[in-house]
């Protein structure tokens, strides 16, 4: 009788661990598509500096530098490890994220890792489409909001890649430093 009852026990909690296993892997499919779909990224620019590896801390304090400098308002930064895909078979890169507390949808990333001999360098400001909004409707006070935003964190990024090639002998003037997306930061 208490064989049996322990057996039954036995059946129940593997019952529980296979419907958790399924909850979560829902949750992380879920996840994946929400996060990815209807074009997360809004804009770019990256570059791929020639003899740079081994450089991306000195990338990063130079960025946080220009940032402190700047001192803009409700913007937060922080190194952080950024998954690419899912958190189960996705790809994890070091990178810096910024924050603005009006802007809760959008953030940036930048990222600075060695490719090779050289340093690749990009910045991405993203929309993290919220659950429940399908449009995200956004007011001229916003997007006045949002493009001092991208544009301090993109000069941020600019004069730390410039810092380094000059550091390297090499001529930033001849870069293009215009990002791609609807901001088109200059």
């Amino acid at each position: 009788m208490e064989l049996a009852r322990m057996g039954s026990l036995t059946d129940a909690f593997s019952g529980i661990i296979f419907w958790v296993a399924i909850g979560v892997a829902i949750y992380f499919a879920i996840r994946k598509s929400f996060r990815f779909k209807g074009g997360q990224i809004r804009g770019q620019w990256e570059i791929l500096i020639e003899q740079g590896s081994g450089n991306a801390d000195a990338v990063y304090e130079e960025i946080e530098d220009a940032l402190k400098s700047a001192n803009p308002p409700k913007v937060r930064w922080e190194r952080a490890g950024i998954y690419a895909g899912n958190l189960m078979t996705g790809k994890r890169y070091d990178g810096l994220k910024v924050n603005n507390s009006e802007l809760k949808d959008y953030r940036i990333y930048i990222f600075a890792y060695d490719y090779g001999t050289s340093l690749h360098v990009a910045w991405f400001l993203t929309y993290q489409k919220p659950w429940l909004k399908f449009i995200k409707i956004i007011d001229i006070p916003q997007q006045l909001e949002l493009n001092a935003y991208g544009n301090t964190v993109h000069a941020a990024t600019k004069k730390a890649v410039q810092t380094l090639m000059e550091r390297l002998g090499q001529d930033f003037s001849k870069i293009n430093t215009k990002s791609k997306g609807f901001l088109e930061v200059w």
